[in-house]
């Protein structure tokens, strides 16, 4: 029988940081899940540590493919899942042991929510930890994720939803097509927004994520690319029929704002 959950794990020489990833899916206290590991063409020991987890018994699937990119490799891992709902996390992220367990009773109690995400703090170098992106939605009141809200909040507001907070049900993910090959480092940003309008968000008010902030991580190492597919994503919406003029505004200062800094990094 498929599991409730499904957890997408896409790993690209991940070694440094992944037992701790692992551990924390492990430890959790809701028992009704698998692991789709994903190695995109890793060349160093993420494999090794991958097939030590199964050999201890873990439900995990594991697949290795040549390196093929992050949204192809979360449509990889999507495909592979049997589980109702789908819980992300990136191969250097940590999980409070709880997660799992109140996101599956958040959904189960929030029936037209697509997905529910939780508060992330960013775990620094050195273990010290602070709020990630919170003070954006901290005083917001619930209904502002219903979907009559939801989508304009991202858009003014900008990705305040970090992946590995994040649990779906399946299908709307599917229907919307998976995540866009077109993004190779906000590829969620873009699948929450194609999500939002059409259905509602649930949070968990609690911080159950730790994001880990180094200097190998993608967003960091090619902090030029990733500029330009905010920008991109921006601009698209910034045409689209119900967008209103103040979200217009947001969109159009938040692309002068990307422009500028990658204007700057460029000049590095």
């Amino acid at each position: 029988m498929a599991p409730k959950v499904s957890i997408n794990l896409c790993c690209y020489n991940s070694e440094k940081y992944l037992r701790r990833t692992l551990a924390s899916i492990t430890e959790q206290t809701y028992g009704d899940w698998e692991l789709v590991v994903i190695n995109d063409g890793s060349t160093d020991s993420t494999g090794t540590i991958v097939r030590e987890y199964v050999r201890k018994g873990y439900p995990i699937v594991s697949h290795y493919q040549e390196n093929r990119g992050l949204a192809y490799s979360r449509n990889k891992a999507l495909a592979l899942s049997g589980g109702e709902y789908i819980a992300f996390i990136d191969d250097d992220d940590v999980w409070d042991g709880t997660k799992l367990d109140k996101q599956v009773r958040a959904l189960a109690s929030n029936r037209d929510s697509a997905l529910v995400f939780t508060y992330c703090d960013a775990l620094l170098p050195g273990g010290a930890q602070r709020p990630l992106n919170r003070s954006r939605i901290t005083d917001l009141p619930l209904s502002s994720f219903s979907k009559a809200h939801n989508r304009r909040l991202l858009l003014r507001c900008g990705c305040f939803i970090a992946l590995s907070s994040v649990m779906a049900r399946s299908e709307p993910v599917r229907l919307a097509g998976g995540f866009n090959p077109r993004f190779s480092y906000v590829e969620d940003y873009d699948m929450w927004l194609r999500l939002a309008g059409t259905y509602d968000f649930s949070l968990v008010p609690e911080v159950l994520c730790l994001w880990r902030r180094h200097d190998g991580q993608s967003t960091v190492t090619m902090h030029k690319r990733a500029l330009t597919e905010e920008i991109a994503i921006n601009l698209r919406y910034l045409g689209s029929e119900g967008v209103d003029m103040l979200t217009r505004a947001h969109i159009v200062r938040n692309v002068c704002k990307f422009l500028l800094r990658r204007s700057l990094n460029l000049k590095r």
